[in-house]
């Protein structure tokens, strides 16, 4: 079966919203993907385009709680290119400009390599087609390309890196991620087991974390919301005492690292427990000094900050409020006073080992898949769940022995890459943990350790993929060649991310040049550089068009020879016509066809 230029065309743009599940809802992508594939085979009629666009703007603003960020512009530009790019046409170099438009749209959110191959993949392969019939059968040899498609390439690439480098940025210019979807694992600002059921796994990259040395992965707690108003079995949050940053000097036993953020966490800063404080961030931010936790004013953009941290440090607080850290429903379910009856205990400590031994002796385990749950009475049943089940347990019971606490959303875990110095944490890294109160201090616990201790010691992801000692004995040259290539993913996206206004600012002050003149003389010399693009581009033409007519007058030689007579005013058709007359081979005819192509452009009937 054969496939045509055109198909592959529409196969190429494919790619391109898979790879943007990050940012844009799964009901979107599968909806142009799907519309995409069936453009292989057949068009659309406008009215329907018309019509589904309609639809898919509004739910696509619902979508976003009907606010208007970078991922709704994004999904309504990418709407109108796909409306276009669907219907039926003869014109097809149009379409191949909605299609570089098409996967450069998408790169605004993808920073990574893998995407940045695919776009370079991709601008290549839709100038070559440009050249080609769309409804001729594809081969692979059309693709080889000259030393003059080479040199376009390498000529529009000062155009791409000048713009990147003086277009216009402002303060937060980061993309913003999207919210986690319902059901997947991932980070969480409240705890609400009664409306979710099971999780599924999420590779999504949350935060890349540069630290100079690994630690011990039981230390690798990263503290986001801290929850204390239960009903129960739920938990949310509260307002805490806002303060300024601490600006005292870092103490020998702080630990300082680098964090970039990948997702938008609703405004709350994700740093390793214990925070002490953030040095430098490219957003204003703000403690809650009452939870040791640190948010943001602007929500829905990624931030890039550098912070210190005391590994592992009780949080003091000499003075609390302790009605709101015992605060408890009225009514407690019989199920949940039973196992208050059997763990209680008048020191703290003595509580958490009766916990965990009631848990281990009733064979409660740890799962992603418990089914519905929706009270506190259905988990002590189900005796399963997973770190949201077991810290609301815990903290549930040791209120209910009069100890304050409190809740710890965030992540635990992460992946080392020693060739760039810093943790991947992802999606399957999310979890939470429990704080008490005791001796003048706030004191972590996480009751996931007393029923799945590897969850801890391996992290989520690890945790989750199985990764057995077969993988990391026989295929360590594929983990090494995964390690260079994630390095540099990290590499590329921060540099992508985080060259701002300040790093513009830093290069107008080496060549003496304030930052308005900066963008001023960047602009002129972007349109100095287009000039010169399409000036050295007319004049190829202009040459490539003086070898077409050579070859056509050699070719007007070889028909004399045949005895078929060329004249100046003769149309293209004239001379097809004289050529079948004298019945000369189909070479003379296909010659030119692909004289009128090269003269005239493809899809260009001059017959």
């Amino acid at each position: 079966m054969s496939i045509k230029n055109y198909q592959i065309y529409y196969l190429l743009l494919i790619f391109a919203p898979l790879q943007c599940s990050d940012f844009l809802p799964t009901w979107y992508i599968t909806s142009i993907i799907s519309a995409l594939t069936i453009r292989l085979f057949t068009c659309f009629h406008r009215y329907v385009l018309f019509i589904a666009s309609i639809i898919g703007s509004y739910l696509l603003l619902k979508e976003f709680g009907y606010r208007i960020q970078p991922e709704t512009a994004v999904g309504f530009l990418n709407i109108m290119i796909c409306a276009q790019i669907l219907q039926d046409t003869k014109q097809f170099q149009t379409n191949y400009v909605f299609g570089l438009l098409w996967v450069g749209s998408f790169a605004l959110f993808n920073t990574n390599i893998f995407y940045f191959t695919y776009l370079l993949m991709s601008i290549a392969i839709i100038f070559r087609l440009f050249t080609l019939r769309a409804t001729e059968n594809f081969n692979f040899s059309t693709l080889s390309f000259s030393k003059k498609s080479l040199t376009f390439i390498l000529k529009t690439t000062p155009i791409i890196l000048l713009l990147f480098i003086i277009f216009p940025r402002f303060y937060g210019f980061f993309p913003s991620a999207n919210i986690r979807q319902q059901n997947s694992i991932g980070y969480a600002q409240e705890i609400n087991n009664s409306t979710t059921d099971n999780l599924t796994l999420s590779n999504r990259n949350a935060f890349y974390a540069e630290i100079k040395t690994q630690l011990n992965p039981e230390l690798l707690y990263w503290r986001g919301s801290v929850l204390t108003k239960t009903d129960g079995y739920n938990w949310s949050r509260e307002p805490g005492w806002i303060s300024k940053n601490n600006k005292k000097a870092s103490t020998p036993q702080s630990i300082e690292y680098t964090i970039k953020f990948e997702q938008s966490l609703q405004g709350d800063i994700i740093l390793l427990d214990t925070p002490y404080r953030i040095t430098k961030s490219n957003l204003r931010f703000y403690k809650e000094k009452e939870f040791n936790a640190f948010k943001t004013y602007v929500k829905n953009k990624k931030i890039i900050l550098s912070a210190q941290s005391l590994l592992n440090t009780p949080q003091k607080e000499v003075h609390i409020n302790k009605e709101k850290y015992l605060q408890l429903p009225k009514f407690i379910p019989n199920a949940l006073q039973n196992i208050f009856n059997i763990t209680k205990a008048k020191k703290t400590q003595d509580i958490l080992n009766n916990v965990k031994n009631y848990l281990n002796q009733n064979n409660f385990y740890y799962t992603l898949s418990p089914g519905k749950l929706g009270t506190m009475k259905e988990f002590i049943q189900a005796k399963k769940g997973y770190c949201t089940h077991f810290a609301s347990l815990l903290g549930v019971i040791l209120r209910m022995n009069n100890v304050p606490t409190r809740l710890v959303s965030g992540f635990q875990g992460g992946k080392y890459n020693e060739l760039g110095n810093y943790y991947l944490i992802t999606a399957n890294d999310a979890h939470a943990w429990v704080e008490y109160y005791d001796n003048n201090q706030w004191n972590r616990i996480d009751p996931t350790e007393f029923v799945a201790p590897l969850r801890i010691s391996e992290g989520g992801n690890k945790y989750f993929a199985k990764e057995s000692t077969f993988k990391q004995n026989y295929f360590t040259s594929f983990y090494k060649l995964q390690k260079y290539i994630e390095n540099a993913n990290y590499r590329i996206s921060l540099f992508m991310d985080n060259f701002d206004r300040s790093q513009q600012k830093s290069i107008a002050q080496k060549i003496n040049l304030k930052l308005k003149s900066f963008y001023t003389v960047g602009f002129l010399a972007l349109m100095l550089l287009i000039t010169i693009f399409f000036a050295l581009t007319s004049r190829i033409k202009i040459n490539s068009h003086d070898q077409i007519d050579k070859l056509f007058n050699k070719f007007k030689v070889k028909c004399r020879k045949k005895r078929v007579d060329i004249f100046p005013q003769d149309s293209l058709g004239t001379i097809k016509a004289k050529i079948i007359e004298k019945e000369l081979s189909q070479e003379y005819i296909e010659f030119l066809q692909e004289y009128s192509e090269r003269k005239f452009g493809p899809n260009k009937d001059h017959f």
